[in-house]
Parts: structure tokens; C-alpha cells; sequence
């Protein structure tokens, strides 16, 4: 059973409070040029926030909130679906600068987050800092959507073979159905409630 399974009938009962705070960043991020991109936007942001609580799963003490935040900032300011160097400074630049953010995260988590979205188009790993490679991990496992396999190689969390397997068999299914943002959410809110 994922973790999606497993919290669905829990949706209404989340902090309103951080259930806006989330959705105004959500909307900071859809006011980027290709929000409705096939390729980088929001759909791929919600997959990327889906297998990023599925790597949560299974790497317990992750910054949830860190992984879900990069989800939706990432990608929300490529000016272009090829070639567009500069698109993870644009992120770093609004996870930096949104106010929700603020309501959400402490200024040394969002300079984290804002690091994530600098360089998570540049091919490193993070081995260092748990969270950050969660983030890159995520993104890099969504690269199943265009059948594109992940390699071990270039994660950040060690993952064994049949982690692997798994992960890229949900990564597969989530790909190609994302949950809503509003699963998503309360996910995140959840799994922060219980220190994981």
C-alpha cells in the first residue's frame, strides 16, 4: 500500500491555516510561463511532490515540507521546455522571496530549499544534506514520464536494487496519474504532524 493509499480518507481534517499557506505558493508557482507545460509544469510538479512523500516513506525523518515546496518551485520559472540554464536560479529566486513560504518554513530551510532549486538541474547528487537529495531524487526519478530510466548512480539516498525497482514502479504509476495538490497537501501536513 503507497502512502497515498494509505491517507486518503484523511483529507479535511489538516491545519487550514498551512493548508493556505500552501495553496498561495502553489499559486505564486502557477503564475510562471509554462505552468501548463506537458513537459515541466504542473503535472510534472506533482509527480515530482508524489514520489518525493514516497521517498519520505521509505527514508523516514525527511523534511517533507522541503520536498513539497521544491515540487512545486523547481521548474515554475523555465522560460523554455529544452535549453534554459538559468530556469533553477529563477526557483531559488522565488522559494527566496514567497511570503507563504515564510508561514511554512524557517529562514535556514528555505535557504536550503532555495540551494535545491539552484542546482538541481546541474546533474550533482547530495549526499550531504538528506533533504536536498530527496528533492533532486524525486525530480530524477519523474524522469520515468519520459521513459527515461533513473540510474543509481546519479541518486542522491543510496538506494539498494529493489528500492530501485519500487521506486521507479511508483514513480511509473505516479508519473502517470499525479494525485491532486489537495492529497498532496495533507500528505506533507500529516507526515510533519508526526515528526517524520
Amino acid at each position: 500500500m503507497t502512502f497515498f493509499a494509505s491517507i486518503l480518507g484523511l483529507r479535511a481534517r489538516t491545519a487550514p491555516a498551512q493548508r493556505a499557506a500552501w495553496f498561495k505558493l502553489l499559486e505564486q508557482a502557477r503564475s510562471g510561463p509554462l505552468f501548463a507545460s506537458p513537459l515541466h509544469g504542473e503535472a510534472h510538479w506533482r509527480g515530482v511532490a508524489g514520489i518525493g512523500l514516497e521517498i519520505a516513506r521509505i527514508r523516514p525523518g525527511l523534511d517533507v515540507s522541503m520536498v513539497l515546496a521544491f515540487a512545486m518551485i523547481h521548474d515554475s520559472r523555465r522560460y523554455d521546455e529544452g535549453w534554459d540554464p538559468d530556469h533553477g536560479l529563477r526557483a531559488a529566486h522565488v522559494a527566496q522571496c514567497a511570503s507563504p513560504l515564510k508561514r511554512l518554513m524557517d529562514d535556514d530551510r528555505i535557504a536550503r530549499l532555495a540551494q535545491a532549486c539552484l542546482l538541481h538541474q546541474k546533474g550533482r547528487s547530495n549526499t550531504r544534506d538528506r533533504d536536498v537529495g530527496a528533492c533532486w531524487d524525486a525530480d530524477r526519478f519523474s524522469l520515468v514520464r519520459l521513459e527515461i530510466t533513473p540510474n543509481a548512480r546519479f541518486m542522491s539516498l543510496g538506494y539498494d536494487d529493489v528500492e530501485m525497482r519500487e521506486l521507479i514502479e511508483v514513480a511509473q504509476k505516479i508519473s502517470a496519474e499525479p494525485p491532486e495538490w489537495d492529497v498532496l497537501i495533507d500528505a506533507a501536513i500529516k507526515r510533519e504532524g508526526v515528526g517524520a
